[in-house]
């Protein structure tokens, strides 16, 4: 934090000597966000986005920061300014999925996550947020298909082949389910055992 604080000093001075710089807003917003604090981060970035209204980093990490101060239609205003700008922006259809699923807006989040992780396939974290969308919404078959990817990508994720147990009790499968507790039995036991119990009670 010593470092974060330090950057943020140095950029506060930056700021001072050339107020109009869009990027030194930015990057003083981005360090007032990791010493937390959020409410002097989101003034920052809002001024960079003010400054140079194509400015999306600022305009997704405003959105991170707005949600983090619990400021959700701010967030989301943020999020889709950014992914308007750049609609090949993962990272921003990734945070506007987690706000929708924090929200249990599921549908919303199932299409934000869908653009997501079409831009980036191999990002387990996009993967597991869209399968929980998909789960809550009952599809649970599209669900356990991400969650094969997660496992596929990462075999020895104890977690992941929990979550696709559970997502086959879900689906009625318990033939599925059996075969992904005799996987966690070498990974994990303590996990495998939380997954015999759901599957036999």
């Amino acid at each position: 934090t010593g470092n974060v604080g330090e950057a943020a000093l140095f950029f506060q001075e930056a700021v001072k000597l050339d107020p109009g710089n869009a990027g030194a807003h930015a990057n003083l917003g981005k360090a007032l966000f990791y010493s937390r604090k959020l409410p002097e981060a989101a003034v920052a970035l809002k001024k960079a986005c003010e400054l140079k209204p194509d400015f999306i980093d600022a305009f997704n990490d405003l959105g991170v920061t707005y949600f983090e101060l619990g400021k959700i239609e701010e967030a989301v205003a943020a999020l889709k300014r950014a992914v308007a700008l750049r609609p090949d922006f993962a990272a921003a259809h990734s945070h506007l999925g987690y706000i929708y699923n924090d929200q249990e807006k599921f549908k919303q989040a199932v299409d934000s996550l869908e653009q997501a992780v079409q831009l980036e396939p191999n990002s387990s974290l996009m993967r597991s947020e869209l399968a929980y969308a998909l789960s809550r919404r009952k599809k649970y078959a599209e669900a356990i298909v991400h969650i094969q990817e997660i496992v596929r990508l990462n075999p020895i994720d104890d977690n992941a082949h929990l979550i696709l147990g559970r997502l086959y009790i879900l689906n009625r499968d318990r033939t599925s389910a059996i075969g992904q507790y005799r996987k966690l039995v070498d990974l994990n036991p303590r996990t495998a055992q939380k997954l015999y119990d759901e599957i036999y009670s």
